[in-house]
C-alpha cells in the first residue's frame, strides 16, 4: 500500500511512512517539507495541488470530503464531483471511487451501467479492485451481459496482482468448470491456498472444504 504526501502530492510505500513517523525526522523524504501542524494545514496543501489540477490531490480530496475528515463537512455529491473531473483525466483510483458512488447510488444516481463502465475504465490501466469487480460484474450480469468467460479473464488478471477476493473467486471457478475452464482441483488448492494466505477468511473455508473431499476420494480410492 502507498501514503500520499500531501506537501508534494506524490506516493511513497505505507511501510516507509511509518518508518519515518518513527524517527524524529517527519519531514517528507521525498520534498523535505515538514508536515503539517492542523488539519486546516493538510487540507489547504491538498487543495493547493488540486488548483494545478493534479488527479492524485483531486481524489485525495474526494476522499476526505466522501468520509468527512479533516475538519470537512461530508459531501458524497461533491465527492463524486472531484472524483469525475479526476476520472476524466484517466485516473484510475477515482474511475473506481466513481464506480462504487454509482453501484451503491452514493451522491449520484444508482446506475450499475456507469458502475460497470468506470470499474472497466479502471480495470483496463491494470487496478486490481477494478479488475475483481469487473470480473464480478460479469459473473452475475450487473451492468454488463453475464458472462462466464470474461469474468475469468477479469479474476485471473486481480490474482496475478495477488488480491484474495479474486483468487478464491477464480479458485471456485476452477473447482466448477466454469467461464470455459477445464475442472481442475488442484489449481482450485492452489488458489484458495493463496487467497486464505493473503488474509481472504471464506478462501480458509473453502479450502478446508476441498481438502477433505480430496482426501475422502483418496482413501475411498484405496
Amino acid at each position: 500500500s502507498k501514503t500520499n504526501m500531501n506537501c508534494c502530492s506524490q506516493y511513497i510505500c505505507t511501510e516507509c511512512y511509518r518508518k519515518i513517523q518513527a524517527t524524529k525526522d517527519h519531514r517528507c523524504p521525498l520534498c523535505r517539507a515538514p508536515p503539517p501542524k492542523t488539519d486546516a494545514e493538510m487540507v489547504a496543501r491538498v487543495k493547493g495541488h488540486v488548483a494545478k489540477d493534479d488527479p492524485d490531490a483531486i481524489n485525495y480530496l474526494a476522499g476526505l470530503l466522501c468520509n468527512g475528515e479533516s475538519g470537512l463537512k461530508k459531501s458524497f455529491k461533491r465527492a463524486v464531483k472531484l472524483w469525475e473531473r479526476a476520472a476524466s483525466k484517466g485516473h484510475a483510483p477515482s474511475q473506481f471511487d466513481l464506480g462504487r458512488c454509482y453501484e451503491k447510488g452514493e451522491g449520484a444516481k444508482l446506475d450499475l451501467k456507469r458502475a460497470a463502465r468506470y470499474y472497466r475504465e479502471a480495470a483496463e490501466q491494470g487496478y486490481a479492485y477494478a479488475q475483481y469487480n469487473t470480473g464480478f460484474y460479469f459473473a452475475n450480469g450487473k451492468g454488463v451481459t453475464q458472462s462466464d468467460e470474461e469474468a475469468v479473464r477479469w479474476y485471473k488478471l486481480a490474482a496475478d496482482q495477488g488480491y484474495a477476493p479474486a483468487q478464491y473467486n477464480l479458485g471456485m471457478f476452477y473447482e466448477r468448470g466454469l467461464g470455459g475452464l477445464a475442472r481442475d482441483v488442484n489449481e482450485a488448492l492452489r488458489l484458495y491456498k493463496l487467497s486464505a494466505a493473503n488474509g481472504y477468511p471464506y478462501a480458509q473455508k473453502y479450502l478446508q472444504r476441498l481438502e477433505a473431499e480430496v482426501e475422502r476420494a483418496v482413501v475411498k480410492r484405496s
